[in-house]
Order: structure tokens, then C-alpha cells, then sequence
């Protein structure tokens, strides 16, 4: 059967990256001609420009328009990467969509083994580091920790140690994610919330070209932090068991005779259950008004409607 040519949109998040982009719009030609060559599909380069302070933005509206059609959508300021895809997620024109970093730590040569995977039939194809290549052990340390952690502590989502966001997905699955109205996001989480059908590609990484991570130690936390907060009620859970130590405690405190270590633990269990029920309150206020959907459909071949009486 012969294959209809796609339009692939390649979503490009970039900040401060003019050392870097020279390098990356030689490899994308080497990585998307062939393709295009031989099956005539064709692509759409979408450049997020995060804000950059350097030449940036100057060089992708240099770049020719006669191999691909280049777009792109410039900040006024940082405003961070989930920012950034969020954009690219909601001006994209394409058939399937693919995200990827500025920097070639996403190699571009993965595009084709992505491209044939969604051919057929897959509605995301994801990247997994298995090397970090160029990068301090630290930052290998935390990515493992913040797995095992998240998988733990979130009952809707799993991530992979070496996840990336370098994924490629159908337009409407690019769509749906989009549509998400949340304002604190974690794509990553998103995506295995949606729970699409998803095949997974191992790749070993390269050093960094021209550039450094943009990501500190604290960024990190607060990223790794938000993530927890987005997914999970771990911290609600753990105030409830705090709470119920302490009364524990209090209990043994008042068999002992120990009566202000009985008033103590006892007023402090007290208060922590008190906080945790206006905390739960909260988090119920918090799912609502995020309007995260309570279903994410495949297909159908009924309409959804309105209740009839």
C-alpha cells in the first residue's frame, strides 16, 4: 500500500542557542531531505524562541525558506521551556508533530525512526537517554532519584529514568495535550497521563555543542517539585501521617503520666489534622479548577451529547 505523504511539524524550543543552531539546521537538512526525497513528505521547522538575549532570534529569520517552511514565535522574555512546547503545541500545522531541544543533545537522525514507528500506527513515539553524555553525575543521580520518586508518589502517571521530551506524536494527540488548560505544566507527566500508545526509542547521548544547560541545581528542584505537586497528594498524605504519629505519641505520653509531653504531641497532632483537612479542601478546589479531563477518548462511534430526561 502505498504511504500518503505527511506534513511533520518539528517543534524547536530555543534559548540562547546561536552557537548551537548553525550545527542543528545542518543536521535536521541531513536527517529531513532524504525523507523527504523518498517518500515526499514534507516538514515545518517551528522555532520557540524562549526569550533570548543573544542572536537568536536574528538567525532564524535568516534561514531560507526553500527546503522547509521555517516559522517561528518569539517571547518577550524566558518564560521556561513547558511555555515554550505549550506555543509550539498550539501553532503547529502538521499531520504528526515532534518536540525536540535546541542543543543536538536530541539527535535529529531520530526523526525517521520516529516518522516510520507513527506510519504505523503508533500515536506517540518517545526518547529515552541511555547515556548522559557530557553531563556532571549529579545530574545523572537526580534524574534516577526524581523517577523512583515521582513513580512512587504519583498514582496517575510513570516515568522512565532518561526520558525526554524529544517525542513525536499525531496531530490530534498533539491537540489534546494542548487543550490541557492547566497553567503549571509537566509535559512529560502529561503525556503518560494521557496514556497514549507509545513506543519508546533508546538512544546513547552526545556532549552538549557550543553550549551549556540552561537548567541549575535550583531550577531542578523546582521543576522536580512542581511535578510532585502536579501529580500526586504525597504531601497531603504525609501531613495525615504526621498527624497521626503525634497523637500516637500523645496517647503513649498519657500512659507514661507524662502529661506535657501528652499536651504537647497531642495539640500538635491536633493542629496537623486540622491543616491536612482544610489541605484536602484545597486540593479538591485545586482539581477543579485546573479541569484536568476525566477521559481522554481513542475513538468512538457514538457522539457525546447532552443527558436527556
Amino acid at each position: 500500500m502505498k504511504e500518503v505523504p505527511m506534513k511533520i511539524s518539528v517543534i524547536i524550543a530555543c534559548y540562547n542557542e546561536e552557537a548551537a543552531l548553525p550545527l542543528l539546521f545542518s543536521a535536521l537538512k541531513s536527517a529531513l531531505l532524504p525523507l523527504t526525497a523518498a517518500s515526499a513528505h514534507t516538514f515545518e521547522l517551528l522555532f520557540i524562541d524562549d526569550g533570548s538575549t543573544d542572536s537568536t532570534l536574528a538567525y532564524i529569520q535568516s534561514l531560507p525558506q526553500n527546503d522547509f517552511t521555517v516559522k517561528y514565535i518569539s517571547f518577550t522574555r524566558n518564560f521556561g521551556k513547558e511555555a515554550a512546547i505549550l506555543a509550539g503545541l498550539r501553532a503547529f500545522h502538521g499531520d504528526a508533530v515532534c518536540i525536540m531541544d535546541a542543543d543536538l543533545q536530541d539527535p535529529p537522525h531520530l526523526i525517521a525512526d520516529m516518522l516510520a514507528y507513527i506510519e504505523r500506527g503508533y500515536e506517540v513515539v518517545a526518547a529515552r537517554r541511555i547515556g548522559r553524555g557530557g553531563e556532571p553525575m549529579y545530574r545523572h543521580i537526580c534524574s534516577k532519584l526524581f523517577c523512583r520518586i515521582i513513580n512512587r508518589v504519583a498514582a496517575d502517571i510513570r516515568l522512565q529514568d532518561g526520558e525526554r521530551d524529544y517525542r513525536m506524536m499525531r496531530a490530534e494527540v498533539a491537540r489534546e495535550i494542548a487543550g490541557m488548560p492547566e497553567r503549571s505544566r509537566f509535559t512529560k507527566g502529561l503525556f503518560s497521563y494521557a496514556h497514549y500508545h507509545t513506543k519508546t526509542l533508546e538512544y546513547r547521548s552526545e556532549p552538549r555543542v557550543r553550549t551549556h544547560s540552561k537548567w541549575t541545581f535550583f531550577k531542578l528542584i523546582r521543576y522536580a517539585a512542581g511535578a510532585v505537586m502536579n501529580f500526586s497528594d504525597f504531601p497531603l498524605r504525609l501531613i495525615a501521617l504526621l498527624s497521626t504519629l503525634s497523637i500516637i505519641t500523645a496517647l503513649l505520653c498519657l500512659f507514661q503520666n507524662a502529661m506535657t509531653m501528652f499536651a504537647i504531641f497531642l495539640s500538635s497532632g491536633l493542629i496537623l489534622c486540622s491543616v491536612g483537612m482544610v489541605g484536602a479542601y484545597i486540593l479538591r478546589i485545586y482539581h477543579e479548577v485546573r479541569n484536568r479531563p476525566l477521559y481522554i477518548l481513542r475513538a468512538a462511534n457514538v457522539e457525546e451529547g447532552d443527558d436527556k430526561a
